[in-house]
């Protein structure tokens, strides 16, 4: 074995490393942090050396499938105000000037007033470690931390209804979706309720399953969520591809129903696919967006 075949397999287990990811902290529960990641809650262990505050942004540090909170992502002015105190406890403005203020406890004997400036304790939760005789300068508050890059999701919709309709029957004679005659399939509105509006769409597939048949059709969207007692109306721009199996659509289709509720259409050739009784993922459609 090499010496580079060595370096691999040493480093073959190292976890993967990232630091990139900003949680709210919501509070602890049995000496875990429970903290929101999107949409997500988690509880997870807490090694920071200071204690967050409900609704405070934390770090967290991903090691492999390992998730632990790293702390508060700004950090606290050491330094505040007295704004005003009892017998126990002051309420202090760090840093001086931010109107922002805590109740702290302070050391016994040390007895803050209003205007002292006092160094603060985070480690012990956000206590008065002393008074001191004059404040320094604040430090620099840091700058704020870019909001990382949407994820990139993929989504499979599946169709809640398939068919033909006879313009000779004025009916939807069939379950099968044929383009000679028009074929198309229905979603609801879960495509519309699951992809946000300000998403943006990277990639649109939709399963064509064939049951006889073949060639080329042209595919376009349509406004209808359910089968209607009509033919559907065509809406927007049209793309002629060939059936069969998984075909790539233009993103456009996507943005559609990404904003409106409706389906997809398919007319001409002479392709006979398989609907969704007879097919779970006939018309399914693969969305891609971030």
């Amino acid at each position: 074995m090499s010496a580079a075949d060595h370096l691999a397999a040493a480093l073959s287990n190292v976890p993967d490393l990232s630091i990139d990811i900003i949680g709210i902290y919501r509070g602890a529960e049995d000496e875990l942090a429970i903290v929101d990641v999107g949409q997500a809650r988690i509880t997870i262990p807490s090694i920071g050396p200071a204690l967050p505050f409900p609704g405070e942004e934390v770090r967290l540090l991903r090691a492999g499938t390992i998730v632990i909170c790293l702390g508060p992502v700004s950090r606290r002015s050491p330094i505040g105000k007295v704004v005003s105190s009892t017998a126990t406890f002051c309420n202090v403005e760090y840093p001086p000037g931010s109107g922002v203020t805590q109740q702290m406890g302070y050391p016994k004997g040390s007895n803050p007033a209003p205007g002292d400036a006092v160094l603060i304790d985070w480690l012990s939760g956000g206590v008065v470690a002393t008074v001191l005789t004059a404040a320094p300068t604040p430090p620099a508050p840091p700058p704020p931390h870019p909001a990382p890059p949407a994820a990139q999701q993929t989504m499979v919709f599946t169709a809640t209804g398939s068919g033909t309709y006879d313009p000779q029957t004025g009916s939807w004679a069939r379950t099968e979706v044929w383009s000679e005659q028009q074929g198309a399939w229905f979603y609801g509105t879960k495509i519309a309720d699951t992809i946000p509006d300000t998403a943006t769409i990277r990639r649109v597939e939709i399963y064509t399953p064939l049951l006889t048949g073949g060639g080329t059709a042209t595919i376009a969207c349509h406004t209808s969520t359910i089968k209607p007692t009509t033919a559907v109306a065509a809406v927007g721009a049209s793309t002629t591809v060939t059936v069969g199996g998984w075909v790539r659509l233009p993103t456009g289709i996507g943005v559609f129903l990404q904003t409106n509720t409706g389906g997809i259409a398919i007319s001409g050739g002479t392709a006979h696919l398989r609907g969704v009784d007879t097919d779970g993922q006939s018309g399914a459609l693969k969305i891609i967006y971030q």
